[in-house]
């Protein structure tokens, strides 16, 4: 079955600080793949983190089930969930997020992210 069910999960944007985008029902899959764009980066020494948790309890508490390598600059970023990953084989939930955590010295980081299931 291929991919399908696309949802945005964070419009494009300048981002200076850590954030998440907030609950995404993702129960209906068994796979899920986020996909992440960052179009320009700027400051010194910029770092940038991608993470996905899971929420047993519909957003209540989070756990993290996943996470990218670090981004200094202009790139692009898949992350993987469920059956047919091998990052992150187990089962991931109903709900979930996307994290990011920014830093560096006047860091500033444009990028969208979104995602397919099937």
């Amino acid at each position: 079955m291929p991919f399908e069910n696309n949802l945005l999960i964070q419009a494009s944007a300048a981002h200076t600080t850590s954030g998440n985008s907030g609950n995404l029902d993702v129960g209906g899959f068994n796979e899920f793949l986020i996909l992440i764009n960052v179009s320009a980066a700027s400051g010194t020494t910029p770092t940038l983190n991608f993470f996905v948790d899971s929420s047993p309890d519909q957003g209540t508490s989070w756990v993290q089930i996943a996470s990218g390598a670090q981004l200094t600059g202009v790139s692009t970023q898949n992350i993987p969930l469920g059956a047919g990953s091998s990052a992150t084989p187990a089962l991931f939930g109903e709900m979930i997020r996307l994290r990011w955590t920014i830093a560096g010295t006047t860091p500033s980081f444009t990028f969208n992210a979104s995602g397919i299931g099937k």
